[in-house]
């Protein structure tokens, strides 16, 4: 809390180390010489160009060597928002000596001609006369060029020597410091140790413009703008359409500064934009529109209304209802508003057309990186707050699957969400528009802690859930008859509950019902409606629903995913499970997490993965099984050759219980998802799973997260890694690590060229420990998603990464949440973003620490 000055309390800002806007100066260094034919003269020159390119980079330094007047200004056009600092090496006397191209003789072109033909230089904030008598030069631009902010001079005649010793000091230190006075001082402190005769007596002055903050200066190499797409709820109906770019700019800027966020406008370009629009039809709220039937609909609309200029492109399709995007001028969409409000848009394929409303609009828009990272930390501050981000990057096209809260794991409570495997695979929350080979981040906020399955933290993903969920209202809540191909329901398509469901003993439910809870009374009911998924998460169901629910199994023919997760079930509750899954044929997905049957509990389960071939995802999670369960399992996971997901998270197995699944691996080749985190597994039980490894060809997803490997276990694990090329999502979080670790596990990496997803969070890796693994991804050009959150890397450890951000074009996801960044180390990854062409999910959530943020 801070206090304000009328007295009220304020809550801290949550990210106070992005609040200071970014006084940075960066661009390229425009090197002007003229030079006479003589040999000495050239070579003395050369020696000047060469320390500056040593000192700045080859691709920062843009060369004119014998300038002539028309190169200058055609220099000057060319680079006029490139040039952060100007350099003029050779004549000088009054002005500059350019050449004449006609006699090649060298001509004075005055300082304040000069001055005049850099006044377009809007970001030139240097200006360096490495040559005799630049004093009247200095003034010239001091007082026509505003931008300016710096120049170095010598007053008096300069030898050729001191003045190639003292630039190239100067250019050393300042990319060291990034501090013009700072580079000046030393520069000049260098020729002060050197004899009289060594620099004749004569030293540089320096100019600083007065009234304004020094900006820190950088020479670097062209910068490439990122370009993503972003989504604002605008409304249009007054926005003139060649407005529509500022106006985007400028909904930007205004969002971001409800948080304090600034960004410079000026450096925002819309490239493109388009409207997004909503198409409700008649009993929306009972239709489940297909992907199909979505595609035909927008034919039709295509075929009907492309009178207008209108092009409609389909962008999701949800229970109910469209998003289309509409390519097209504004005054086409508000032609289109017009027909429907004279209501001539009256039905689409025999449906009646209930609403038409603009929601917002999509650009694609190129900036620097910093936009990029405050667009970051707003959208994490947004979902940490339960708000509903109003500036979305990139979007998503879903299936109706997809969209179903019944469907997705990600609206689970917080409590057990980071522990639940979830049963469907999610849509993308970003995408790369067509025909654009640039960035489309989706960015996380999570705080970077690690699920027991190495996703992205679901309790994040519920908040943006439950905000969605708000936003629909009742839309999509009851899954009724799909749209026939003329629009209206067809009884084949109901389907009957018979034939989906199975049939139930009417006088057994009759007879049972009474004894159960609502949620088993409701789940019997979906059944006979031919329901496909049940959720019976943490509903409270005993014994008794589970007896009644098993019966109705056994004869069920349409369920495919139940999940009894965090009831308590017990042993004699699960045994009656296990009897119904030896019969059922439908279930492939079952999660049973958080049930603490114990060994007891599972004895039965062997017998079922024998007999029972269609069981794929199997979650066993945190029952805690121990060694004499898994030794239970041990010979049926031998034989099954149906389970492809298995969750044994938290079973306290020990090593014990890794030597019983490391044989059953050995042998099994069905099994391409396992995760064994939090089960106490130390180093021995990594050698036992290091040498099943060493055989399977299977396992393409592994997660060994909490298991207190330390330098030893992970020593262990990497050399079956060098042998292994089937896993590609390795996940070792929490484990202890530390540098030492991490050099094991580089060694791999630089050989590994299977493994595509990295999570290393938690393993207090500091600056040494990413030191060693940013070397080995140098040479890595695999991995695609890479965590490394909660790892105390600091501005430093920061530092080290974004070098290999810079060149690396493999990353595209990267966690580098809680991880004590601060501002500066926040401008460094914006630094590196600027040149890196890959990443396009980034989670920067909690890195305020430096800054005395939480």
């Amino acid at each position: 809390m801070s206090s304000a000055a009328d007295g009220t309390s304020q809550l801290q800002h949550p990210y106070a180390d992005l609040l200071p806007f970014p006084q940075e100066a960066y661009g390229q260094l425009l090197l002007l010489t003229n030079e006479g034919t003589r040999q000495d003269e050239l070579k003395s020159i050369q020696g000047e160009i060469d320390a500056i390119i040593k000192a700045s980079g080859d691709q920062s330094v843009i060369q004119i060597r014998r300038v002539s007047r028309d190169t200058l200004l055609a220099a000057v056009k060319k680079h006029a928002k490139a040039v952060v600092v100007a350099h003029f090496s050779g004549h000088g006397v009054g002005g500059f000596a350019v050449h004449n191209e006609a006699s090649d003789q060298l001509v004075v072109l005055p300082s304040t001609d000069l001055a005049e033909e850099f006044r377009s230089c809007k970001q030139m904030r240097c200006v360096f006369f490495n040559m005799c008598l630049g004093a009247a030069a200095a003034d010239a631009f001091m007082e026509k060029c505003p931008a300016v902010n710096f120049v170095v001079y010598f007053a008096r005649r300069v030898t050729d020597l001191t003045a190639h010793d003292f630039a190239g000091r100067f250019y050393r230190k300042l990319r060291e410091t990034r501090n013009v006075e700072e580079a000046f001082s030393v520069a000049r402190r260098m020729l002060t140790t050197c004899s009289a005769a060594h620099y004749d007596g004569q030293l540089p002055s320096i100019r600083i413009r007065k009234g304004t903050e020094p900006p820190q200066l950088q020479i670097g190499p062209p910068r490439e703008p990122l370009r993503f797409a972003v989504e604002l709820p605008m409304s249009l109906s007054a926005t003139e359409a060649n407005r529509c770019a500022a106006d985007i700019v400028g909904s930007i800027q205004r969002e971001l500064r409800k948080l304090e966020l600034e960004v410079r406008p000026e450096e925002i370009i819309v490239e493109e934009w388009r409207t997004r629009w909503e198409l409700r039809l008649e009993n929306s709220c009972k239709l489940q529109i297909t992907k199909a039937q979505a595609q035909m609909i927008l034919n039709r609309l295509r075929e009907i209304y492309g009178q207008f200029d209108v092009d409609f492109v389909l962008e999701s399709w949800r229970y109910g209802f469209l998003i289309l995007c509409l390519q097209s001028s504004l005054n086409a969409f508000q032609k289109l508003q017009a027909v429907h409000a004279q209501g001539r848009l009256s039905t689409v394929l025999g449906m009646k057309v209930l609403d038409l409303t603009a929601i917002g609009v999509e650009a694609t828009i190129a900036a620097p990186g910093y936009v990029f990272t405050r667009i970051c930390a707003y959208r994490t501050s947004c979902i940490e707050r339960e708000l509903e981000p109003k500036i979305r990057i990139g979007s998503s096209e879903r299936s109706p699957a997809e969209q179903s809260d019944a469907a997705a794991d990600n609206g689970t409570a917080p409590s057990r969400a980071a522990e639940k495997v979830a049963t469907s695979t999610s849509a993308p929350l970003s995408r790369v528009l067509p025909e654009q080979a640039a960035h489309a981040p989706a960015l996380s906020g999570g705080d970077g802690g690690v699920s027991s399955s190495g996703k992205r933290p679901r309790e994040e993903v519920a908040v943006e859930q439950q905000a969605r969920r708000k936003q629909r209202g009742s839309r999509g809540e009851s899954e009724g008859a799909a749209i026939g191909e003329a629009g209206e329901s067809t009884e084949s398509d109901r389907g009957s509950a018979k034939g989906m469901g199975g049939t139930l003993d009417t006088e057994f439910e009759a007879a049972t019902r009474a004894g159960v809870r609502e949620a088993t009374k409701k789940a019997l009911d979906e059944l006979r409606g031919g329901a496909t998924t049940l959720d019976l998460s943490d509903k409270g169901v005993g014994p008794d629903d589970v007896a009644v629910l098993a019966e109705a199994l056994k004869v069920n023919k349409s369920l495919k995913s139940l999940d009894l997760a965090y009831n308590k079930l017990g042993a004699d509750a699960m045994a009656a499970l296990w009897e119904a899954l030896k019969v059922n044929t439908s279930i492939t997905n079952l999660v049973v997490i958080g049930n603490n049957f114990g060994p007891g509990g599972i004895a039965a389960l062997g017998e079922v993965l024998e007999v029972n071939p269609n069981l794929t995802t199997l979650n066993i999670a945190k029952n805690s099984l121990g060694p004499e369960g898994m030794a239970s399992l041990k010979e049926a996971l031998m034989v099954n050759t149906s389970v492809t997901n298995l969750n044994v998270a938290d079973n306290s197995l020990g090593t014990e219980g890794m030597v019983d699944l490391g044989e059953a691996l050995k042998v099994n080749t069905s099994v391409t998802d396992l995760n064994v985190a939090d089960n106490s597994l130390g180093p021995e039980g990594m050698a036992d799973l290091g040498e099943a490894l060493e055989v399977n060809t299977s396992i393409t997803t592994l997660n060994v997260a909490h298991n207190n490997l330390g330098r030893v276990g992970i020593d262990v694990l990497a050399e079956a890694l060098r042998v292994n090329t089937s896993v590609t999502d390795f996940n070792v979080a929490n484990n202890s690590l530390g540098p030492d670790g991490m050099a094991d596990l580089g060694e791999v990496l630089e050989v590994n060229t299977s493994i595509t997803t990295l999570n290393v969070a938690h393993n207090n890796l500091g600056r040494v420990g990413i030191d060693v693994l940013a070397e080995a991804l140098r040479v890595n050009l695999s991995v695609t998603d890479f965590n490394v959150a909660n790892n105390s890397l600091g501005p430093d450890g920061m530092a080290a990464l974004g070098e290999v951000l810079i060149f690396n074009t493999s990353i595209k996801t990267l966690n580098v949440a809680q991880n004590n960044l601060g501002r500066v180390g926040i401008d460094v990854l914006a630094e590196a973003l600027e040149f890196n062409t890959s990443v396009t999910d980034l989670n920067v959530a909690n890195n305020r620490c430096a800054c005395g943020g939480a």
